[in-house]
């Protein structure tokens, strides 16, 4: 893929929208960095900004389940995956990933892999949220976790729908745990016990199963 490196952009996913598949726009600093329903996503200097702009050859939800375990992956022990779009360490986040598709008609035409890695960054305190940095008490060069990261990609791409559910379950530490999932037709209090193939979150609750598509979960 062609990486384009820009100093500072709104955010990368937005500039990936007008950009081929098989590019990858990489930001030294985003003014506007989104996470999911539009939220704010705090990326200064020193972090990982970058989205990928793929041709859709499988379902949209399941590049966020392969970014996902690529950056994990990338980064070693200690690391896990949180549902939908997260990953943790010691139940900081260190990363958030952001997939969005592109349509032409009712077809996606591409698909945007939007994934930020708090890496050197300074973090606001009131954040639950950790980078590299103070992980490894050390500075952690950008572009080689870019690289890992882009390579556990390329090499999870390889894994059928089946094998990257089955995957993405074994390491997704949200699953097992009574959890509140803040969905946007209220709360969901219960226990997380599955993953479907769409990646929606089952949780049982004292009413029965929940079906979750969506929703910002914290363990109890």
């Amino acid at each position: 893929m062609k990486i384009k490196r820009l100093a500072k952009v709104s955010s990368t996913n937005e500039v990936a929208r007008d950009e081929k598949p098989g590019t990858i726009i990489v930001a030294r600093e985003q003014a506007r960095g989104k996470g999911r329903f539009g939220r704010v996503w705090e990326s200064g200097k020193g972090g990982l900004w970058m989205s990928l702009v793929v041709v859709p050859s499988r379902p949209v939800q399941e590049y966020t389940m392969l970014a996902a375990l690529a950056v994990r992956g990338a980064l070693g022990s200690g690391f896990s995956v949180k549902w939908p779009n997260d990953v943790l360490y010691k139940g900081k986040k260190v990363c958030g990933i952001l997939s969005e598709a592109v349509f032409s008609g009712n077809k996606p035409e591409k698909v945007i892999v939007g994934i930020g890695v708090n890496v050197n960054n300074v973090i606001s305190s009131s954040l639950n949220a950790v980078s590299l940095r103070q992980i490894r008490k050390k500075e952690v060069p950008v572009d080689v976790a870019m690289q890992h990261i882009l390579g556990a990609f390329t090499a999870l791409l390889e894994l059928s729908s089946e094998q990257l559910l089955e995957r993405y379950k074994e390491q997704c530490s949200t699953l097992g745990k009574d959890i509140r999932a803040a969905t946007l037709s209220g709360d969901v209090v219960g226990k997380a016990v599955d993953i479907t193939p769409e990646g929606e979150l089952v949780v049982q609750t004292t009413r029965g199963k929940k079906v979750l598509q969506e929703g910002d979960v914290s363990i109890l």
